[in-house]
């Protein structure tokens, strides 16, 4: 059996009709040997062989490449081409991204990129989608709770009642927050929505004492005489704090001046 390795495949053709030997070429990746060249022959060189024998000859494919892998194409089929030209496919769910069109589960790219040329055996990551991004938490603070949760709705959320919280910029019944906050893109659905139970406060200046305290007592808030007597049909208020249409926490206090 000749030598054959390290020839082009012609000259080992012809070789092999010189030495009256039929030939079956494979195909081999190899790492060190360059494509088109002979690896080694099956009988191997030296071997004694019968005219008309037909000899397998191991052909350098040379070193793998990355293949090709489509955008959305499933996970099972990348793996095939990979492992086809002798590369190991992998998966790390850390590197997998959102992607607004490729469904979960398939594949968006892989690392290292198409073409790029390995050794035998060389890792080739699979970057898999997640599906759609998650949809952020719309603004919804200083909207009546009513809006507010028709708006979440509309987003694709839960809205769901999150209780109150005092809030000097936001009349009750208006949102103060959410829970996740706007701009969040949590992957549960559900949404508290938080409202102010402020109390806006009143104009009292002019009015009487008496009068002031009954009409702060119908909001469930207290009367405080800071200056001035307070005391009788002619004791009027000249100054409040909070002033009107500032806001105070349910049971809060409204501090007034009078005269006398």
């Amino acid at each position: 059996m000749p030598d054959l390795a390290g020839m082009t495949r012609d000259r080992a053709t012809q070789a092999l009709q010189t030495a009256e030997l039929q030939a079956k070429f494979v195909e081999q990746r190899h790492n060190t040997i360059a494509a088109g060249l002979v690896i080694e022959t099956r009988p191997a060189a030296g071997t004694e062989v019968q005219a008309g024998d037909t000899v397998t000859v191991l052909i350098s494919a040379g070193k793998p490449v990355v293949p090709d892998i489509a955008e959305g194409a499933s996970r099972e089929e990348a793996e095939q081409a990979i492992k086809a030209v002798q590369l190991k496919p992998v998966h790390d769910e850390a590197t997998d991204e959102f992607h607004p069109s490729v469904p979960e589960g398939a594949v968006i790219r892989v690392q290292p990129k198409p073409g790029t040329t390995l050794d035998i055996g060389d890792e080739v990551t699979l970057v898999l989608s997640k599906g759609p991004p998650p949809t952020p938490v719309p603004d919804v603070t200083g909207l009546p709770k009513e809006e507010a949760f028709q708006k979440l709705k509309d987003a694709g959320f839960h809205p769901v009642d999150g209780g109150t919280e005092f809030s000097a910029d936001l009349d009750a019944g208006m949102v103060v927050r959410t829970e996740p906050a706007a701009g969040a893109t949590p992957t549960d659905t559900t949404v508290k929505v938080v409202v102010s139970n402020a109390v806006p406060v009143p104009n009292l200046v002019a009015k009487p004492v008496k009068e002031a305290r009954q009409l702060l007592g119908q909001l469930g808030l207290k009367l405080e005489v800071v200056q001035g007597r307070g005391k009788g049909r002619l004791s009027l208020i000249y100054a409040q704090e909070p002033r009107p249409g500032g806001r105070v926490e349910p049971g809060g206090t409204v501090r007034v001046k009078t005269i006398p």
